[in-house]
């Protein structure tokens, strides 16, 4: 299309439509056939004719092919004025007396597109019908059907959208395109144009960036580290006790400030390439997600609204590169009047709602919220006045009706969204007592570390209905030691894995240690991957099939994301009494 300018092509494609109905045979005279121009000869393909009837045109006349209602100004050609616009979503728009059916969203009640294919057929022989007669401003191109997905009642078109349900849609708009033509190879009967596309849903095409992976051999445990980034910037893996992974393991999300702001990204591993999530134009920039448990849906909130993006990814043919990956944008909701959003999102366990606290400076008062994903409902599961605000608000992966919350002077409380308005203390937390970074585990458990003196942290577990604590990856101190030295042996954030095999936990030098269950083995995997005094840290957390963690590492001297996958052979929780490699013993102690 380079060097012709859009219009051109435009009204190809008007005359092309033209000529595939008002096709003209040729004469012949004593056998013989007579001299005609190529466009009214049918031995000549389409385009041969189209190009020899446009090179006839004045320049008026190729401006006038391109309004909705074409004016019979051709006639010199033969070729009538014709009316370019049209309905027949669910029967003919233009016409009286036809068969008017149920709507397109009561249609694909029914689920069978079958049934829909024969209103196709109808509608069309309809429209043919109505064409023939010659009724005013009747034409055979019809603005149907809605491909778009009926993501949102709010968008005020859903009654022409076959629903949410993508293969059904596929199904259905497919067999009435072809069922609107016909099946005569030359002439159409008529023409449908799908429709709408975005409608209410923003969409873009997110930009690829090439992969900048780097894998090394950890030279602690063995074990396959990934930098997923290389870059200068600062790129960031998202909070532990938020889900950053699609289910499939396809995306890994991310945060990087390498655009010039702090925007989301996501990593693809069959391919080693990045994506950048975030559209490009200039609007509020959505850095804090939370991925779907089970779907490619991520939650983001930008300014005062929480979205849910729809993320899809086309692999080339040999799955060797991603082509394109699209993201859909829907909204949820809005934060209460008067209110604004603090915290980040995270998902209930049966994905229905997702969790948020607001901010009321006119009433003074804070409240955790739930938010209905599909309707934008929102419950206010608790109110209390502004003090010391809500931190760490997390629902249960694994329990539907528990969500967790931090608040001082005690850290651990709970919510039973089936009793709003009240919340419970977890873990006899001691004055003094050190109790931090706090995680959902399976078996309505919660992990988290502390201990009673500085820079002592152990990682610890806590049951929600016994009320037990116990010490699961155990810490150390020493009265002559420094706090460097004590931070070396010490636990600062810690995750169980989705299987509830596994505990995770780092410390302020960078240290990743993994925690066997069944024995309380301490192994430590990777190092020295946080400078002392300064850098992110890891906030390692797991991925959803729990044979690999992610984390941040200041290991290339910039905030890098790291995969780093567990030794097969930890699999084995007794595999030390057959190695010989101090590498594989539990506990072992040099860890600086």
């Amino acid at each position: 299309m380079l060097g012709k300018p859009v219009i051109f092509y435009i009204m190809r494609l008007q005359l092309l439509f033209h000529l595939m109905i008002f096709l003209f045979t040729f004469v012949q005279i004593s056998g013989q056939t007579v001299n005609i121009p190529d466009y009214k000869n049918p031995d000549k393909n389409f385009e041969e004719r189209v190009d020899d009837l446009i090179a006839r045109m004045t320049p008026e006349e190729k401006i006038s092919q391109i309004m909705s209602l074409t004016p019979a100004d051709l006639l010199r050609f033969g070729i009538p004025g014709f009316e370019w616009s049209g309905m027949s979503t669910h029967h003919v728009g233009q016409g009286d007396n036809c068969t008017v059916f149920p709507h397109t969203i009561n249609q694909a009640a029914t689920r069978d597109p079958e049934l829909v294919r024969e209103i196709g057929i109808t509608v069309s022989d309809e429209a043919r019908g109505l064409f023939n007669s010659h009724l005013p401003r009747m034409g055979l191109t019809f603005w149907m059907p809605v491909v778009e997905l009926a993501r949102d009642p709010r968008q005020g078109m859903t009654q022409e959208c076959y629903g949410e349900d993508p293969l059904l849609t596929s199904q259905v708009t497919t067999a009435l395109v072809m069922d609107i033509r016909g099946d005569d190879p030359r002439s159409l009967k008529a023409i449908a144009t799908p429709k709408h596309f975005v409608a209410n849903n923003n969409e873009w095409n997110a930009e690829i960036y090439p992969p900048e992976h780097m894998i090394i051999k950890d030279s602690t445990s063995g074990a396959k580290l990934i930098f997923v980034t290389t870059d200068t910037a600062a790129d960031i893996n998202l909070y532990f006790d938020w889900n950053c992974w699609f289910s499939d393991l396809s995306m890994m999300t991310f945060i990087s400030t390498r655009t010039g702001r702090s925007e989301l990204f996501g990593y693809i591993p069959r391919t080693g390439q990045l994506i950048r999530l975030n559209p490009r134009k200039d609007r509020h920039v959505a850095s804090l997600a939370y991925v779907d448990l089970k779907t490619r849906d991520i939650y983001v909130r930008t300014g005062h609204s929480v979205y849910q993006w729809n993320v899809s990814i086309l692999f080339s043919d040999d799955s060797a590169t991603v082509e394109k990956v699209n993201v859909q944008e829907r909204k949820i909701a809005d934060a209460p009047e008067g209110s604004t959003f603090f915290s980040a999102l995270s998902q209930s366990g049966d994905r229905r709602y997702l969790s948020a606290t607001v901010l009321d400076t006119v009433k003074d008062q804070q409240s955790i919220i739930a938010i209905n994903i599909r309707t934008g409902m929102i419950t206010n599961l608790l109110t209390w006045k502004n003090a010391t605000p809500f931190s760490h608000v997390q629902f249960s992966k694994y329990n539907p009706y528990l969500l967790r919350f931090a608040y001082s002077p005690h850290r651990i409380w709970i919510i039973d969204t089936r009793h709003p308005g009240t919340a419970k203390k977890i873990h006899l937390q001691e004055p003094g007592e050190l109790v931090t970074h706090e995680d959902w585990w399976v078996n309505d458990q919660i992990t988290f570390c502390g201990g009673y003196r500085v820079e002592e942290s152990y990682v610890k577990i806590t049951d929600i209905h016994t009320q037990t604590t116990r010490i699961i990856g155990a810490g150390a101190w020493w009265t002559w030691g420094t706090p460097y030295e004590l931070s070396q042996f010490n636990w600062w954030h810690a995750s169980g894995s989705p299987d509830g095999k596994w505990v995770a936990t780092d410390n302020w030098h960078g240290h990743i240690a993994i925690i066997d269950e069944r024995t309380s083995h301490l192994r430590l995997l990777t190092k020295n991957h946080r400078i002392y005094g300064g850098g992110e840290h890891p906030h390692v957390g797991w991925a959803p099939d729990s044979k690999s963690v992610e984390f941040t590492s200041h290991k290339l001297g910039n905030p890098d994301v790291v995969i780093t996958y567990l030794p097969e052979k930890w699999n084995n929780p007794f595999m030390e009494s057959f190695s010989s490699d101090p590498s594989d013993q539990p506990g072992n102690p040099d860890l600086r």
